[in-house]
């Protein structure tokens, strides 16, 4: 008998091939993703991330892409777009990000050498915005990511962490606002912690801005006894007006998100 989540995901798809067609980051006619915004894709250069300034407690963290042009794009359609299809777009350049994460996160090597399973643990969606899209994004991507990633490499999906009230849509908050939203807005299940236990565990959210999002995540998962703690996204907001063009590699180092 299929989960609900695999019906839900079955009949999205279905959905996907009666609607029109059109390319998710730019909206050219015919297309799902158009040659050129999808070799914006393929260019990713995941790279250290951080907000600046950086929320106490912001982890270590990992972007592949900059948040604009035909990227944000890809994004909008797909997490509130409905675009359910553009998943497998958007899952190699999340693989990425964690690719380059594990490889550089120097308190891992010796862990990860010994064997130790990796945890992805999907930034929780609000109930409210679950409820309007019908479906949860990060966890579905996170999902898609796991058949993508090397055979000798022990990732599972762990979705353990749950909002704990009523948060405001992050959309159009400024930054202090954003981390007074967040504080203290998420918790793990406690059912989910044996999962955790001994694993490298990577916090994933699809965009980080001003870093209230992963900070929260880190923070919640701090209080349940997991340390060292970091996270990948799949696009970095810019603030600067001299941000790179879409498809350039993020700059080394931190930068202003």
């Amino acid at each position: 008998m299929p989960s609900p989540a695999h019906l839900a995901r079955g009949l999205r798809a279905l959905a996907d091939l009666s609607l029109p067609v059109e390319c998710g980051g730019c909206g050219s006619a015919g297309v799902r993703c158009c040659s050129s915004c999808a070799g914006v894709l393929r260019v990713a250069v995941p790279v250290p991330w951080s907000p600046t300034p950086a929320p106490p407690g912001f982890p270590p963290a990992w972007a592949a892409l900059p948040y604009s042009g035909p990227v944000r794009g890809c994004v909008v359609s797909w997490k509130d777009g409905g675009r359910a299809d553009l998943t497998q777009l958007l899952a190699p350049v999340l693989a990425r990000s964690l690719g380059v994460a594990l490889r550089d996160h120097r308190p891992w090597r010796a862990r990860l050498a010994a064997g130790a399973p990796v945890a992805l643990v999907p930034v929780p969606s609000a109930a409210a915005g679950a409820r309007a899209r019908g479906w949860r994004p990060v966890a579905e991507l996170c999902d898609t990511v796991l058949s993508r990633l090397p055979d000798d490499l022990a990732v599972c999906l762990v979705p353990a962490l749950v909002m704990t009230g009523r948060v405001r849509d992050q959309a159009g908050l400024r930054r202090s606002d954003r981390l007074d939203n967040l504080t203290g807005a998420m918790r793990v299940r406690e059912r989910r912690l044996a999962g955790l236990e001994g694993a490298c565990v990577v916090v994933v959210d699809d965009v980080v801005t001003t870093g209230a999002t992963l900070r929260e995540a880190a923070r919640a998962l701090g209080s349940a006894g997991v340390e060292d703690v970091v996270a990948v996204t799949l696009a970095a907001t810019h603030r600067r007006l001299d941000a790179p063009p879409a498809g350039a590699a993020l700059p080394a180092g931190p930068g202003r998100v």
